[in-house]
């Protein structure tokens, strides 16, 4: 290991048979001002854990539905709207937010 290296590795939940290895924090959109849920993994080295900021409470809505296509190859629904993949793999502006706020600083 380089002494003070710092790695930031976000992915959503993954299946099992990536064999991701332990991660350190799992977050969700709702605890950074976003009314959705979308379970994100971090495996942090060398940074604190994100805190959150504004966790809202009700109304949360679910923002990614399992995959990007049905078994018949249709694009899934998720509350109602379609959420292309390249959509449902965008970091939420308020977790991006959180991590230049509460790590930006911290990097050298």
């Amino acid at each position: 290991m380089i002494a003070g290296l710092t790695i930031k590795i976000e992915n959503p939940v993954s299946s099992r048979i990536y064999k991701m290895p332990l991660h350190t924090q799992e977050i969700q959109p709702f605890d950074f001002g976003h009314p959705f849920r979308k379970k994100t993994r971090l495996w942090i080295r060398g940074l604190p854990l994100l805190k959150s900021t504004k966790t809202i409470i009700e109304n949360i809505k679910s923002w990614v539905n399992g995959g990007s296509k049905d078994s018949k190859g249709n694009r899934r629904k998720c509350e109602g709207v379609t959420h292309s993949s390249l959509t449902r793999s965008k970091t939420f502006s308020g977790i991006a937010k959180t991590m230049a706020e509460q790590w930006g600083g911290r990097l050298k």
